[in-house]
């Protein structure tokens, strides 16, 4: 069988993507391009393992594990473990099915391909479909998003979640608050803070910070009817 060496090097480099850009989409976070950069240089340094001894060639199945520690961003332990455990069963699932359906480079690339223009489409579809609103917060005009999903209340207050590069000494932590997702249970820091102004509304909330957040602020599902 003849392996030409670059259609192997592109087609990890296009399906490692596809499966972290994939998990950024599910997760709703925004992928730091220094570290994805850094993961997909380890996917392709993982090569190597192939024409190494036995021994050596065992640490394969250790590579999807540390893919993921570099390639996504750690806020949260439960959300980061989730995050590798599903890179790690999302490769060794597709790596199964190739040897099962003796599937080459050439149809990888051409699958993954459409897997992450597919993957684009359905998040520029998802954008188009927010909402967007002009806050200010401090004298600085922020951009928000309008998230129905998000109830979460301290003390019958709205909570919103903010960028963490907005922290600054006008926010004081006062308790945690904790969040039940589909399939994790999150505690997280609540800070009190300024006022929000929407619509020449001045509006009180509750923070909780984020350094993963696409937007500069995501805001209650109560400010809609406010709004």
């Amino acid at each position: 069988m003849i392996v030409y060496l670059d259609l192997v090097i592109i087609s990890t480099i296009i399906v490692n993507f596809a499966f972290i850009k994939l998990i950024s989409v599910i997760f709703m976070e925004k992928l730091n391009a220094i570290k994805v950069i850094c993961g997909l240089i380890c996917c392709v340094l993982s090569l190597l393992l192939f024409i190494l001894p036995i021994e050596i060639y065992n640490l394969r199945y250790f590579v999807g594990i540390i893919i993921g520690i570099i390639s996504f961003s750690y806020y949260d332990i439960k959300n980061f473990i989730i995050k590798i455990t599903t890179f790690y069963l999302l490769n060794l699932s597709f790596i199964g099915t190739l040897v099962v359906f003796n599937i080459h480079n050439v149809l990888i690339m051409l699958i993954a391909l459409l897997f992450i223009i597919v993957l684009y489409i359905v998040e520029s579809y998802k954008n188009k479909m927010n909402k967007y609103y002009k806050v200010i917060m401090n004298n600085q005009i922020l951009t928000a998003i309008l998230d129905t999903g998000n109830e979460a209340y301290y003390k019958n207050t709205p909570v919103v979640f903010i960028n963490m590069k907005y922290f600054n000494d006008s926010f004081n932590e006062v308790g945690k608050l904790t969040i039940y997702n589909v399939s994790t249970i999150d505690i997280i820091n609540i800070y009190s803070g300024p006022l929000l102004t929407i619509k020449n509304k001045e509006i009180e909330v509750y923070y909780s910070f984020s350094n993963t957040l696409r937007y500069d602020l995501i805001l209650h599902n109560e400010i809609g009817g406010i709004m």
